[in-house]
């Protein structure tokens, strides 16, 4: 019964953030949509996603989630633009103190899967910082970030599944020093 041209979609969306909005995503602390973070645009189009530890709407964490039918293919790969900036890269390198970046999968199980984690020490090792503040700033400290990058994995193992995607970042050891991750173009095929 109902009307008949009614549809459900029941594949990942928005993930560009093009519509100007988190439509598809579930939020948890500050996750939202913008269109610049001071002179840093999105990788692509006019928005793009941004979670942090405490620029908006929290003082710890923040995330946003997307639950979806992947796609029944033996080649399934997911991809996405990102940027890390804080304040705590340099002053808390090899500290107790680490912001952390996660994305994590969610199986039809209900099991969770960690398919990509960085904390401040890691970021700072294995990526070249580029020092953002005067023209950025958060709260206390000078901000450094990665500038976009591009992630790229492999989800085969999971191909056909009802899953949940999730982009987290959250503060460990205090809440002073914040962290953000600009998101763009998450894309499934």
């Amino acid at each position: 019964f109902g009307n008949s041209n009614l549809k459900y979609k029941s594949g990942f969306v928005n993930g560009d953030f093009e519509e100007g909005n988190l439509n598809g995503f579930i939020t948890d602390g500050d996750g939202r949509v913008i269109t610049q973070l001071s002179y840093i645009e999105p990788h692509d189009g006019y928005y793009m996603g941004i979670i942090s530890t405490g620029l908006g709407y929290t003082e710890a964490q923040g995330s946003i989630s997307q639950t979806f039918c992947l796609p029944d293919n033996p080649n399934l790969t997911w991809s996405f633009n990102w940027n890390f900036l804080s304040e705590e890269f340099m002053e808390y390198v090899g500290s107790q103190y680490q912001d952390y970046f996660k994305v994590l999968l969610v199986d039809q199980n209900g099991t969770e899967h960690t398919l990509f984690s960085k904390s401040i020490y890691e970021i700072a090792a294995g990526y070249e910082l580029t020092h953002v503040s005067p023209e950025i700033v958060f709260d206390r400290g000078d901000v450094y970030g990665t500038g976009w990058l591009d992630l790229q994995l492999d989800l085969s193992a999971y191909a056909g599944q009802h899953v949940t995607l999730i982009f987290a970042a959250s503060d460990i050891g205090y809440s002073i020093y914040d962290s953000a991750i600009l998101l763009d173009n998450i894309t499934i095929e």
